[in-house]
């Protein structure tokens, strides 16, 4: 926004571009103005001449742009009205960085102790009771704002209007104050304690991820200041619980590394280890799934089950289904198996048919090789008697039974099957 001793085309703000919004308030995070010379401007805001460029740094215009801006749904900025001050600059440019703040963002009440903790975008802002237009009278509120486990707080006062503390005041009557968290109620020293006017923006980052905010007015009526607006912001990634069965290898402000215990893979990924980013300063690219063994794994890559549930160790548990695979993974998972049984069924009967018949025949081979050996050789001749009468001449003649037997045995071929 350029716009210097002039009264046209003031600069313009809202919550949607430019038509007014209940819902949203105007935050300015940033307001300066840079001097150059006429040359510069008109060539470029990022453009120098050589020696027409002046040296001097950005001076400060938050103060002015947050009496008539901080707080409001739509407001006019004009440098030389509001800073009369800034005549004496000469040209230059005016930039101004605001945010329009919705209400689910913006902490406007408080208590005796009210929990403020980081939302999932890991920001938001503070404002006093009757932000910008008075500073309410005795009154004592404490913001406790809390990021998650593993992250910082970066405390930014944007607007900070408050009773001047007089030459009759050995304390500031209605003060803020900024210290170290702390959940057991132990006192730590103030970061910051002001109160009066501030022209620049106040930055206080805390050591681990706790801050205590406390404003204080012992007025005993309501003061003409604005109050305070504080922005605040979690710094650094979260940790993340550990798996079960799993463990952190090594982690630092942009990455962490987690490993999966031997036997031991993740759930979406199937590998033992998996690298996290942290983006945008508080963000992980990435979410931590259960390490599950390498078995199960593989036994539902197979199918060999449609569903099974196991527990990550903090009372979570997941179940796993199988998906809806249509006709294919109903052939390959029904139908297949199915018919490989009955071939198999059907072979087996086939074999047993096969054994019970040859089984048979070899009966029958030994029953006529019975047979063939009451064949007996009389003079040079065969004479076939059935076994019965075999038997009973060879009582009658019990001294022929050798040479019969001799006789016999180069014809009479014995199955060693039987």
């Amino acid at each position: 926004a350029l716009q210097h001793a002039s009264e046209a085309d003031p600069l313009e703000a809202s919550g949607n571009g430019g038509a007014a919004s209940s819902a949203a308030t105007i935050a300015i995070l940033e307001a300066s103005f840079s001097a150059r010379d006429a040359a510069s401007i008109f060539l470029g805001a990022n453009r120098t001449c050589g020696a027409n460029h002046t040296s001097d740094g950005p001076r400060t215009i938050r103060a002015g742009v947050n009496h008539r801006c901080s707080g409001q749904n739509y407001c006019s900025f004009i440098l030389n009205t509001d800073l009369p001050s800034s005549a004496d600059w000469g040209p230059g440019l005016v930039h101004i960085k605001y945010a329009c703040v919705s209400g689910s963002h913006m902490h406007r009440y408080c208590s005796s102790s009210a929990e403020v903790t980081t939302t999932e975008e890991g920001e938001g802002f503070l404002q006093s009771p009757g932000y910008p237009t008075i500073t309410v009278g005795q009154s004592a509120c404490l913001w406790r704002l809390r990021a998650n486990r593993g992250q910082r707080l970066l405390l930014r006062v944007l607007d900070l209007s408050l009773r001047a503390r007089t030459d009759g005041d050995e304390d500031c009557v209605d003060a803020l104050s900024v210290r170290e968290g702390s959940d057991d109620g132990a006192a730590n020293a103030d970061l910051v304690h002001e109160c009066g006017d501030r022209d620049d923006d106040l930055e206080v980052e805390s050591e681990h991820g706790a801050l205590d905010v406390n404003l204080t007015t012992r007025s005993e009526n309501a003061f003409p200041s604005r109050g305070v607006l504080i922005h605040y912001k979690a710094v650094g990634c979260p940790t993340l619980p550990t798996p079960v069965d799993g463990y952190l290898e090594h982690h630092n402000a942009t990455a962490a590394w987690y490993m999966c215990s031997v036997g031991y893979v993740f759930k979406d990924t199937e590998r033992r280890a998996r690298t996290l980013l942290c983006e945008h300063g508080n963000t992980w690219n990435d979410t931590l799934a259960p390490c599950v063994n390498v078995s199960l794994t593989s036994a539902w890559k197979k199918g060999d089950f449609d569903s099974w549930t196991f527990s990550d160790g903090n009372n979570t548990k997941i179940k796993m289904a199988a998906s809806d695979g249509g006709d294919n993974d109903t052939v390959s998972r029904v139908i297949v198996p199915t018919v490989i049984m009955a071939m198999l069924f059907v072979g087996n009967a086939v074999v047993l048919y096969v054994l019970f018949m040859l089984r048979k025949r070899n009966q029958k081979k030994c029953a006529e090789d019975e047979e063939r050996a009451a064949i007996v050789k009389t003079n040079g001749s065969i004479k076939e008697t059935k076994v019965g009468e075999t038997e009973n001449a060879l009582e009658e003649n019990t001294t022929d039974i050798p040479t019969v037997i001799a006789n016999g045995a180069e014809d009479v071929v014995a199955d060693a099957r039987c």
